[in-house]
């Protein structure tokens, strides 16, 4: 695996690629989470910081040997990286010997720069960020004693608040999406 700079050169090529490091390359497809203008990423038996002239290790040797000595050997590509910027957190979701999907987060604070492990609920398939209404009261038909034809306002507007940057943890095999830590 390898790294490379593309460059706009304009023209009929456009674009020009260009080796920058060729012994680093990410390991999975969705494995690099962007976060201030630096790519955080999962390599071949690393973790880094690329911020585009130069790459740094971010993990100690205990955390690179916790990662790597337990990553599922065979379902590795599913691992993937994303910013919780909410939290100046970067999470690494791999999946661990017998599963297939990631079902623990490796969790960098880039303030801090500790790093956390965290058991993801279930095997999850992939976190996004996203608005989450945080609904203020119950939501079903049953327990509405407005009448229907009384209602007044937005259908679905809430009293609620919105988190816009909370992180969304889809779960394939339980058919749900988490929301994580909504309290802040």
């Amino acid at each position: 695996t390898s790294t490379y700079l593309i460059d706009y050169v304009g023209g009929v090529d456009v674009m020009q690629a260009r080796l920058l490091y060729p012994n680093s390359g990410v390991l999975c497809r969705n494995g690099v989470a962007l976060y201030r203008g630096d790519h955080y990423v999962i390599t071949d038996g690393d973790i880094v910081r690329n911020d585009g002239q130069q790459i740094t290790s971010i993990a100690d040797r205990i955390v690179r040997r916790r990662i790597f000595g337990f990553i599922d050997g065979e379902n590795f590509r599913n691992s993937f990286a994303v910013a919780d910027e909410a939290r100046s957190e970067i999470w690494f979701c791999i999946p661990e010997q017998g599963h297939v999907l990631p079902n623990v987060a490796w969790i960098y604070n880039v303030g801090t720069q500790q790093w956390g492990r965290r058991e993801l609920p279930g095997d999850v398939a992939h976190i996004g960020v996203g608005p989450v209404r945080i609904a203020a009261g119950s939501v079903t038909w049953d327990d509405n004693p407005m009448v229907w034809d009384l209602r007044q306002g937005v259908w679905l507007q809430s009293s609620g608040r919105v988190n816009n940057a909370a992180l969304l943890e889809a779960a394939p095999a339980a058919n749900k999406l988490y929301a994580v830590d909504l309290d802040y």
